[in-house]
């Protein structure tokens, strides 16, 4: 177990003719608590059930399942809708809706959230997998590529944009409420990638380097409260529960970061 705090997590194959077993190296890393330094952990990656073959042009970022429908980010291949009431035997039911480049996707109920890396971020009906049409399409300064959706508002990452918020209660009708890439040190947000929220508080990963912290209580007044791993260049992140995983870029490590009470 991971405690609640910074430490960097080494993965190194030990088989050599495959990923199969991999050995967890815990590290306490920053000026943190000193973690159990030297300790490791045998684990086993777990195979999947089925395999899906996309189309040539597909760059598979990202999907979500709701309920046995998954809905895959394919970047210049568009949005591709898969039955998978049978996980050995996927059922493509829709792909394509070009002309977008997809870099994120979030579903919820039958309307579908979309980040387009061709400047926008755009609303679609799900309803029939088989006709998609578009509700909304707000054209962005940059492309968009992650979103969270929460309670009627959508938080983007748009690059040197930064971090901007949207009001999407209504699909049809897209209105933008603030942005933020100016942050009260004095720095600027080079390059928003990734998103995650845990209650007011949005993080973004900088490709440049480190972790904006944002308080978006008022999702039309976006404050920044500090800056974290400032000597990380994040290649992704993802929340679970109160732990941070950032996947640092330089020297491809895996540093988990404890939130505790504080953002």
């Amino acid at each position: 177990m991971i405690a609640p705090d910074v430490y960097q997590v080494v993965l190194t194959p030990i088989d050599g003719r495959s990923l199969k077993l991999t050995e967890v190296t815990i590290t306490a890393a920053e000026d943190h608590e000193l973690g159990p330094a030297g300790s490791s952990q045998t684990v086993e990656v777990i195979s999947a059930s089925s395999m899906i073959e996309m189309d040539s042009t597909a760059e598979t970022l990202t999907s979500v399942t709701v309920g046995q429908v998954m809905y895959v980010a394919n970047g210049e291949a568009g949005l591709a809708i898969y039955d998978m009431a049978d996980v050995h035997n996927p059922v493509l039911l829709s792909s394509g809706q070009s002309p977008m480049n997809v870099r994120d996707v979030v579903v919820i109920g039958t309307t579908a959230y979309v980040a387009d890396e061709n400047n926008a971020l755009v609303i679609l009906n799900v309803i029939q997998p088989d006709f998609i049409p578009e509700l909304s399409r707000y054209q962005t300064s940059n492309g968009v590529v992650k979103l969270l959706v929460d309670d009627g508002i959508a938080y983007t990452a748009e690059g040197k944009s930064g971090l901007v918020s949207y009001d999407v209660s209504d699909p049809f009708n897209i209105s933008k409420l603030d942005s933020i890439s100016e942050l009260r040190n004095g720095e600027i947000l080079e390059d928003a990638r990734w998103l995650e929220k845990k209650g007011d508080i949005i993080y973004v990963a900088d490709s440049k380097g480190g972790i904006e912290v944002i308080n978006a209580s008022d999702p039309s007044d976006l404050k920044h409260v500090r800056s974290v791993l400032t000597d990380v260049r994040p290649n992704g992140m993802d929340l679970s529960g109160n732990v941070l995983y950032v996947v640092n870029r330089s020297g491809r490590r895996l540093i988990a970061m404890g939130l505790g009470n504080n953002p």
